[in-house]
């Protein structure tokens, strides 16, 4: 067998690099959950959904009455051609009122 030699540097070297880890790990979780924690406080209450001038006035950050592609996100962003029908590179709310909802699929039974 070899013999392997480690001096008093090496274990704390070794100690730092183990701790920094669960630290880092510890750190990560802690993340999570405050991000859980966040997302959850920002959703309505479950069967309560906020009203389409409740969503327009949260989106619309500058408070110009109007919606930019800066201001919006997800499927709204992806289809923002679609929804701005008269082409100014806005979204009026007007637009937005006019705009077919997507169906939402069944949720699977379980």
């Amino acid at each position: 067998m070899k013999k392997i030699s480690i001096n008093l540097k090496q274990v704390l070297l070794l100690t730092m690099i183990g701790l920094a880890g669960c630290l880092s790990a510890q750190r990560v979780e802690e993340t999570r959950q405050e991000t859980e924690e966040k997302t959850e406080r920002q959703r309505p209450p479950k069967g309560e959904r906020p009203s389409l001038d409740e969503m327009f006035t949260k989106m619309d950050t500058d408070n110009d009455g109007k919606l930019s592609t800066a201001e919006v996100k997800g499927p709204l962003k992806d289809n923002f051609a679609k929804v701005d029908t008269n082409g100014n590179g806005f979204i009026s709310k007007e637009e937005l009122e006019n705009t077919p909802r997507p169906k939402r699929r069944p949720k699977p039974r379980g």
